[in-house]
């Protein structure tokens, strides 16, 4: 299955991919992603009680396997960096 997301391009998406792998979660271009992926599934993440964190970033990346797996990549770094130091 296929998931359109609108106002993406698919050089954008190649951007976000980029992002992802060297770890740039907070780049408003993957913010922007994330944000449109949840409006294209019915989901409004900025009205969610519960606030998006950067650990759900991280994990919300790996599901769309925007990351190689099986491969250490930056995204590792920033996710051991946020599980370690705590961050949101």
């Amino acid at each position: 299955m296929r998931l359109r997301v609108p106002g993406f391009t698919a050089a954008q998406y190649r951007h976000v991919r980029e992002l992802a792998r060297a770890g740039d979660i907070r780049h408003p271009l993957v913010g922007r992603f994330v944000r449109a992926v949840g409006l294209s599934i019915g989901h409004d993440i900025a009205a969610d009680p519960t606030p998006w964190t950067d650990v759900d970033t991280v994990e919300f990346l790996r599901w769309l396997d925007m990351v190689p797996g099986g491969k250490w990549t930056a995204l590792d770094d920033a996710e051991v960096a946020l599980r370690i130091g705590g961050a949101a």
